[in-house]
């Protein structure tokens, strides 16, 4: 059984004092028949402590329980703050249990976002944004937080001191159980992001310009136009740690973008580009890695451009880490396992009609 529990430090967070009475909450609503029970966040509202417990309820969909507490010690159960569909998939499939919940003010909204968990298996995290009424959440916006899936999953959030609502989440690994023993390590956090609301009311995320002090090298290419069909393999610019920054303007129905981790005969690459016609970011893993055994399939995010709006992609490699995002307002977090030394290429790329490059600078990251 999962079970809330309470751990005190007075040091600074260095050693803990696990809490006498634990666990602070000794069992699940008997009310509920719940398929899982876990991840809790805890906030202060109006004098009160508050808790979530992260749930599905069986044949219903994915919960986040709430309690209230004066002491942080002793919890009453209150209510679900929000509850799920399984049976819907409009506007975004929910699952039948929500990981890891995460609520908090975001300008006069509020979010809550929780990773979807079905039957044993990882889907992705959600932010769903509405309206906070009577300790209940009513969304009316419901969207993947990223859509690199599972690869950027259970995130949880902080305010910092300069107001801004901070991210981080858990990449997930894309190979075997073997490879990752072998290797000695499994998952890392993504870089820290800063949140907000965008004017369609969905959360965006971009990296905190705090990143900026892990420049070194700084290449930039003048700009040019990217012929149909052409791969444009940048001089000087190569490297498995690299901060990239593209805008790119693609023909009306074609598609530019950028390659990363690029072996010399293109057998090893990893495509990162726009569709115009279909109006989508792809991040294309075919071939990103001859090891067969690692997972190769691709992520795809709606973009929807303004007129004249060109593609802007910002782009973090960090070895087998990927964090791409695009125009301010979607991202997709990844995993690629290159195999050959010399896959350490960058390109820029047009199909069905030439591209104009815009701007495009690279800096070797410490």
């Amino acid at each position: 059984a999962q079970r809330a529990c309470l751990a005190t430090s007075a040091d600074g967070l260095l050693t803990w004092q696990k809490y006498a009475g634990n666990p602070i909450i000794p069992a699940p609503p008997a009310d509920l028949e719940l398929v899982a029970y876990r991840d809790h966040s805890v906030w202060r509202e109006d004098g009160l402590w508050y808790q979530l417990m992260g749930a599905g309820i069986q044949g219903r969909g994915g919960a986040a329980l709430l309690y209230c507490s004066a002491t942080l010690c002793e919890w009453e159960y209150l209510h679900p703050l929000c509850v799920g569909d399984i049976h819907s998939h409009a506007p975004l499939w929910t699952g039948g249990m929500w990981e890891c919940p995460d609520f908090f003010a975001l300008g006069d909204r509020h979010v809550l976002s929780v990773s979807v968990w079905h039957q044993e298996q990882l889907y992705y995290s959600i932010a769903m944004v509405g309206a906070y009424q009577n300790y209940q959440l009513v969304p009316n916006v419901v969207h993947k937080l990223d859509y690199g899936d599972r690869y950027f999953y259970a995130p949880q959030s902080f305010t910092d001191t300069q107001g801004r609502r901070i991210m981080f989440g858990w990449i997930y690994e894309g190979r075997t159980s073997d490879a990752q023993m072998a290797r000695g390590w499994s998952g890392v956090m993504s870089l820290p992001r800063i949140l907000s609301l965008g004017p369609d009311g969905q959360v965006c995320m971009q990296p905190v310009p705090e990143l900026m002090a892990l420049r070194s090298e700084h290449i930039q290419h003048e700009a040019i136009e990217v012929a149909a069909n052409q791969v444009l393999v940048l001089p000087n610019v190569s490297g498995d740690a690299l901060e990239l920054q593209a805008e790119l303007v693609p023909a009306a129905d074609g598609c530019c973008g950028v390659l990363v981790r690029h072996a010399p005969d293109s057998t090893e690459q990893t495509r990162i580009l726009y569709n115009a016609a279909a109006q989508q970011v792809i991040v294309d893993r075919a071939r990103a890695s001859l090891n067969q055994s690692t997972d190769r399939t691709a992520h795809t995010a709606p973009l929807q451009r303004g007129p004249g709006e060109p593609v802007r992609f910002h782009i973090f490699l960090d070895r087998s880490v990927l964090e791409v995002f695009v125009n301010g307002r979607i991202s997709i977090t990844t995993r690629i396992y290159p195999t050959r030394p010399d896959s350490l290429g960058v390109a820029v790329f047009a199909e069905r009609g030439a591209t104009q490059l815009l701007q495009f600078d690279a800096w070797q990251l410490q």
